[in-house]
């Protein structure tokens, strides 16, 4: 990805001014190029915890991919060839107060919402912050499209807290054909959740190639991220 291209695609999304845009090339063709026949957002991370408030994590498609019936595969022409994914988060405490009712949604069947209803002294207790993650990806005439958001949160560790064995991550829309989408569109954010995991573990350098505030998120040298699941952390099937 050239740093022409990353200065131009963060201005057409137009994100506030000022915000962080990383390139995180080095993690989508890790992503990639991993045999591992299904990711989980989950589990399958160390610590999700963003370094900024408001980050702008940007890539490119790689040319294969591991698929868990064929091995490596082409990347579907159908599939986004670029795509970027907004970051934003906030501390519970202070968005949420002790009595108000937090929605704890999972799932859509039939085009109504899967949920908990929890007191807000009980939901600060599992979450420490909520995250937005926005997707923009690459449109036919080569402007970002938003498309898929998901909404989660993260515990005082950086990892999505489970309820009843159902993980507090979903899309940001109600609505079923959100949820379609956020699901068709999980192989965009898996890698940049493997950037942002690596970076917190020190198995990633931020490099200034691109010029601040646009920066390169490359791969310790020596060093691999953790990928794999967390002892004791058993998802609802």
């Amino acid at each position: 990805m050239s740093p022409w291209w990353s200065r131009w695609w963060y201005r057409l999304c137009a994100l506030p001014a000022g915000k962080v845009t990383v390139e995180v090339q080095d993690f989508v063709d890790l992503w990639a190029r991993r045999e591992k026949d299904y990711w989980d957002a989950a589990v399958d991370f160390v610590d999700l915890s963003l370094p900024f408030e408001q980050i702008f994590l940007v890539a490119v498609a790689p040319k294969t991919f591991y698929a868990d019936l064929g091995g490596l595969q082409p990347w579907p022409r159908s599939w986004p060839r670029r795509w970027g994914i907004y970051f934003e988060s906030a501390q519970t405490d202070a968005i949420w107060s002790d009595d108000a009712k937090i929605p704890f949604i999972w799932g859509v069947r039939h085009g109504e919402p899967d949920e908990f209803v929890l007191r807000g002294s009980e939901a600060k207790h599992l979450a420490h912050e909520t995250v937005i993650a926005t997707l923009f990806e690459q449109g036919d005439d080569s402007k970002p499209v938003r498309t898929a958001v998901w909404n989660y949160t993260l515990d005082r560790q950086g990892v999505i807290p489970l309820l009843k064995g159902l993980p507090w991550f979903g899309p940001w829309d109600r609505d079923a054909e959100s949820q379609r989408l956020a699901e068709d569109r999980l192989i965009c954010l898996h890698p940049m959740m493997l950037a942002i995991s690596a970076w917190n573990e020190g198995a990633a350098v931020l490099r200034d190639g691109l010029l601040p505030p646009h920066f390169q998120l490359k791969l310790r040298p020596g060093c691999f991220p953790t990928i794999g699941r967390r002892p004791g952390r058993e998802l609802v099937s």
